[in-house]
């Protein structure tokens, strides 16, 4: 088998076991004597995958020998990696802890270097089935741990095991009548909290959502169909017993713009595949909330107690998040020191008190400053966005490949607009997208999966 497609396949089983939290932590993190996820080392299964399959791409392209001398747009991207690259390693000095700093910054690193391995060799279907075929597995566990109230631990699929009855343990309070509480778990599925699996779910669905569209009108795929429609029906039921506002909030955004702006553009042909799966998405909701619909309410209801003491601890942390940003507003407190830096704020605290913003963007802020978020915006658009444009010399003189280019990308508008609108409102209710290992490697799989050309769609 060519190296290239060893390194395509290895891509796809890397997108197929990344919801599954297996890791190696060799470095606990303690804040007055109790553990902290977030100041912990862990080496995760898919960090060894994704280091093998850089190695083989290094070889595969030395082995090519290309010729010497850059294109200037390639020189572009050296100077603007240099300029990230600089930054962090002033961040990485500056931090309170220097050596969490560089454990954060490696792993986004590796986070960046996967996406570009997709970029350069995953074809555009596959990657998004085999990311689907992972989530899968994930929920269908997550409808059996709720509908069972039950969960298992496993150190090789990375599972804990959680009780309703123990403080700290997501769940959903129901008062009947004339009783005492009810504590409901909420569903983990492979995942270190709710809120990852309904982000999970939602990003499944929007795929799930483009393979559909694009296999809707195609006889010889009728099988293919039917399977599609079993996928986003378990997805959806995924997506419920997460009980995640952000994901559901996120989810109906994006496909409520996405919709809007497809009937304004009378892309009607486009819309129908879409409104279809939109439909089963919508009857397993339903399926779910009729015997369900208390704990649904109870989500967004302001006057149970859980959910007022949620909201109330939201808010705390935005302050939190505020006071902590104007310390350094341009440079940041450093990647991955947001925690490091409240306990020295906020001093004397139990370990489970110290936590990252509740907002990506707050924390984003925080950690990288104003300066260093508009570097990882400009790293992002030339890492992702630059291989899928032609070159500058031409996009000024040549109109007609302008136009071809957007004839060629104008299809997939719907599946990014609602991509970007649905993640842009989960990150902003959430810290995990950056937080944590799995929310670091999602985002760029997703922005690189999305900016992948149509190559074959079968």
């Amino acid at each position: 088998m060519p190296l290239k497609k060893i390194i395509e396949y290895g891509l796809y089983l890397l997108l197929f076991t990344l919801p599954w939290q297996t890791r190696w932590i060799f470095r606990a993190g303690t804040i007055q004597g109790g553990v902290s996820e977030y100041l912990s080392y862990s080496l995760y299964a898919t960090d060894i995958l994704a280091i093998a399959l850089l190695i083989l791409a290094a070889y595969h392209y030395w082995r090519q020998r290309p010729p010497r001398g850059f294109r200037r747009a390639d020189r572009i991207k050296g100077i603007i990696a240099a300029a990230v690259g600089m930054y962090f390693a002033f961040s990485i000095v500056n931090a309170p802890d220097h050596s969490l700093a560089e454990f954060i910054v490696l792993r986004m690193t590796l986070a960046l270097a996967t996406a570009r391995l997709l970029l350069l060799f995953a074809d555009k279907a596959a990657a998004a089935l085999w990311l689907i075929a992972g989530l899968l597995p994930a929920a269908w566990l997550a409808v059996w741990q709720f509908l069972s109230q039950s969960t298992f631990a496993n150190k090789w699929l990375g599972l804990a095991k959680h009780f309703a009855s123990e403080p700290g343990t997501s769940v959903i309070e129901r008062y009947p009548v004339g009783q005492l509480p009810e504590r409901w778990l909420r569903a983990y599925g492979s995942f270190d909290h709710p809120n990852m699996l309904g982000g999970a779910m939602v990003v499944g669905l929007i795929f799930s959502l483009w393979l559909l569209s694009e296999w809707y009108y195609r006889k010889e795929k009728e099988s293919l169909r039917s399977l599609l429609y079993l996928i986003i029906a378990s997805l959806s039921a995924g997506l419920f017993v997460s009980f995640s506002r952000g994901a559901w909030v996120g989810l109906f955004l994006g496909a409520a713009v996405s919709v809007l702006v497809t009937v304004w553009l009378k892309r009607w042909q486009e819309l129908r595949p879409w409104l279809v799966g939109l439909a089963i998405v919508a009857v397993i909701f339903g399926f779910f909330a009729i015997p369900y619909r208390d704990l649904a309410i109870s989500r967004f209801a302001a006057n149970d107690r859980l959910e007022t003491k949620s909201t109330s601890e939201r808010l705390a942390s935005y302050k939190q998040g505020v006071a902590i940003f104007k310390m350094r507003p341009w440079l940041g407190v450093g990647p991955g020191n947001y925690v490091p830096a409240l306990t020295l704020v906020e001093p004397g605290q139990p370990s489970w008190y110290y936590q990252p913003a509740h907002s990506t963007y707050l924390l984003l802020l925080s950690e990288f400053g104003i300066l260093g978020l508009l570097l990882l915006i400009i790293l992002a658009a030339t890492f992702i966005f630059k291989d899928q444009l032609p070159p500058l010399t031409q996009m000024s003189k040549e109109q007609l490949k302008i136009r071809k280019l957007i004839e060629d990308y104008g299809r997939f508008d719907l599946l990014v607009t609602m991509l970007a609108i649905s993640v842009a409102t989960m990150i902003l209710f959430d810290h995990w997208w950056w937080s944590l290992h799995f929310g670091v490697f999602l985002f760029w799989v997703l922005a690189a999966a999305a900016a992948l050309p149509r190559k074959n769609v079968e």
